[in-house]
């Protein structure tokens, strides 16, 4: 059979991510969309044509707004106003900020969380394991848009809709109950289903993340709410991706501590300067404390005092030449030491300082430090 397709006297250009979550969506949600895009006017001043829109696809204000979060929150709709505020996120963390609301909505959240009742219109039934699979990889694809830095406000309504996405709303909501130990109201258990149904993250992230907040004694869920979208930002939206980042952050609290001890820095705040060495010797050059400590050692024989920036040109002259371990230092002056003395062809002539002096001078000339 050849399907004939009849354009009529116009087209609706639809982004292909709509299609992509349509299964997810209700009557509602597909009518308010069909209707901003048959709409010319939605792209030049949608407030003045939002009351029409809505009218013309036969749904409630409630139901419109509801709607425009949905299509909002798969990166499939948002406002020049928007991404115009977005670029000044993006400037100031480096990182793209897209998929955000047509419109900011008022109402406040109510009702009860725990409910899952019937919304009319429901996609959901008979979805195989295969479907889910594809939805899960198509969200994922779809939440590398970036959101704004803050969760919509969920109305009972909106609520409801996220149940009937997610049936397994409500364990993960008592799951997390459970772990900060404590009855949520409907403020914090709207964020929880924000998490879930806005940024699409798993229930496993979402109670490994609050129990590491537990465990570093933060238990307001607004600060997992910051924290889950500072780590969005930097890629760290998967279970696997978390534990990772968790593991690293605590070994980079341990070290640390020891570096105030070391430095002798004591209780005060890390300048800015030395926050970004620390970082990079820990995290970008995957240099470990005893490697941190030789380069100290080895700055406080050569110039006589702590410096930090001294630090660092010892340190960058190992990570260019790919040292990763004090074994591997130790070899290398070792046979620096066997070719200056044969050179010289005396025995003993060699100054150990010289080895490192020799590998950040030219550094510390160009950078000022020295």
């Amino acid at each position: 059979m050849k399907l004939v397709i009849n354009y009529g006297n116009g087209v609706i250009t639809l982004p292909k991510t709509a299609a992509k979550v349509a299964a997810k969506a209700t009557k509602s949600d597909l009518l308010v969309l069909l209707f901003i895009f048959a709409d010319p006017r939605a792209q030049i001043d949608f407030d003045a044509c939002a009351a029409d829109i809505a009218a013309a696809a036969g749904v409630t204000q409630e139901q419109f707004e509801r709607s425009l979060a949905f299509w909002r929150g798969a990166g499939v709709i948002e406002s020049a106003d928007d991404a115009s505020d977005n670029e000044g996120v993006k400037s100031a963390h480096h990182k793209e900020q897209d998929s955000v609301a047509v419109t900011e909505r008022k109402n406040t959240v109510s009702g009860d969380m725990k409910s899952t009742p019937e919304r009319a219109g429901s996609p959901h039934s008979g979805e195989s394991d295969k479907e889910n699979t594809n939805d899960k990889e198509t969200e994922k694809g779809i939440k590398k848009l970036r959101p704004r830095h803050s969760l919509p406000e969920y109305t009972s309504d909106d609520v409801k809709a996220a149940f009937d996405r997610s049936p397994d709303l409500g364990a993960l909501i008592d799951a997390c109950q459970q772990t900060m130990g404590r009855m949520f109201n409907s403020a914090e258990a709207a964020i929880i289903v924000g998490l879930h149904d806005y940024l699409g993250l798993d229930p496993e992230y979402i109670l490994m993340l609050l129990a590491w907040c537990v465990k570093r004694g933060k238990r307001a869920l607004k600060y997992a709410e910051r924290m889950a979208f500072s780590l969005y930002d930097r890629g760290v939206d998967t279970p696997a991706a978390l534990d990772a980042h968790i593991k690293w952050m605590e070994e980079q609290e341990k070290l640390e501590g020891r570096l105030r001890g070391l430095l002798g820095i004591g209780n005060r705040a890390f300048s800015a300067r030395e926050r970004e060495a620390f970082e990079r010797w820990s995290r970008e050059w995957g240099m470990n404390y005893d490697m941190i400590e030789r380069a100290y050692m080895v700055t406080v024989d050569t110039i006589g005092n702590v410096s930090v920036p001294y630090m660092n040109k010892v340190l960058e002259s190992w990570h260019e030449r790919g040292f990763k371990s004090l074994l591997e230092i130790d070899e290398a002056e070792a046979k620096y030491k066997a070719s200056k003395e044969k050179d010289a062809g005396v025995s003993g002539s060699f100054d150990t300082d010289e080895f490192f002096q020799l590998a950040v001078k030219r550094g510390l000339k160009e950078s000022g430090a020295g």
